[in-house]
């Protein structure tokens, strides 16, 4: 889609503006990786002992691992060299662990759901079926450079599509790692996926009602919000993480950021510190009736803004 710059009561499109090449956009990207995805640089350009090297290694607000790889042409598939390259981290946690102390000091990291990250300028017609073939989250990002230094990244597709496979091998290109059946079966035993029925099994009805009314309200503040279900809580993020969800058995705790000047007036918000990893949140509320919701989503949304 076009974009258009306003001046006064009339509009001017703005030109697309190519990168020299794909290390400038990499090494745009991995400048500003927090401010873009709130994901911590570990490494850029690492080797690996299968004479690849990944492009970019980072810690996500949960602490799980994420690769990222860089594409310049349409004719590159980089969906197999990019597994192979998560497979390797899975087996080589102590590598990882000890490149993210030297970086950013001792953190227990997340290894249940490593996240895989590709960039491109656009896909070809393999790269989405080709994307589905492994139970891994790979999420596809498109970019569009602009004048003006505009820099526009938008999801190809949603990373929470997963297909099962069974007996299929992936074929190998040129340049790239082959990923055979023992390799897909070893994927999908370290890529742990965790859904709302995980978090539901044996709650009330009434937690339940409640669950599903929070999620579509905080899904109407934005329809890019990203919402992630891990293991003991469930997270909302648009450009960083806004609010947690952790399902309790007769009541929600949800933590928010401990927004400057916010507008609580019943007083719900204490400051029961709880650590969540890579970050501290600092104002906690609980729901325990659907008529406290809308109260809830006021309190969640100034947290939503606070990110904007």
């Amino acid at each position: 889609m076009p974009l258009f710059q306003i001046n006064e009561k009339n509009v001017k499109q703005i030109k697309f503006k190519s990168f020299k090449n794909e290390k400038e956009l990499q090494a745009l990207i991995e400048n500003n990786l927090e401010e873009i995805f709130g994901i911590r640089l570990i490494a850029s350009e690492f080797p690996t002992t299968n004479k690849g090297r990944i492009d970019t290694l980072g810690l996500d607000e949960n602490n799980s691992p994420v690769v990222i790889e860089f594409k310049e042409s349409e004719n590159e598939s980089i969906i197999n060299q990019g597994s192979s390259y998560i497979l390797w981290i899975m087996n080589h946690r102590g590598d990882f662990e000890k490149l993210v102390e030297k970086k950013i000091g001792r953190i227990d990291v997340d290894w249940e759901n490593p996240r895989l990250i590709l960039i491109a300028k656009s896909y070809n017609k393999y790269d989405l079926p080709a994307s589905k073939l492994l139970r891994v989250s790979v999420e596809l990002k498109k970019y569009r450079r602009y004048e003006n230094n505009i820099l526009l990244i938008e999801d190809e597709e949603s990373p929470e599509t997963e297909i099962f496979i069974r007996k299929k091998k992936v074929s190998k290109t040129k340049g790239e790692s082959e990923i055979g059946d023992a390799n897909i079966e070893k994927m999908s035993k370290v890529w742990k996926l965790y859904s709302i029925e995980y978090h539901l099994n044996n709650k009330d009805e009434n937690i339940k009602k409640i669950l599903d009314i929070l999620r579509d309200e905080i899904k109407k503040l934005d329809n890019d919000i990203d919402e992630r279900i891990r293991k003991d809580w469930i997270s909302y993020s648009i450009n960083e993480r806004f609010a947690i969800l952790d399902i309790k058995k007769d009541t929600i705790k949800i933590n928010i950021h401990d927004v400057e000047n916010i507008d609580d007036p019943r007083h719900w918000l204490t400051n029961e510190t709880q650590k969540i990893p890579g970050r501290v949140w600092e104002k906690t509320f609980r729901v325990s009736s659907p008529s406290e919701i809308p109260y809830a989503i006021s309190l969640i949304k100034q947290s939503y803004e606070s990110t904007l």
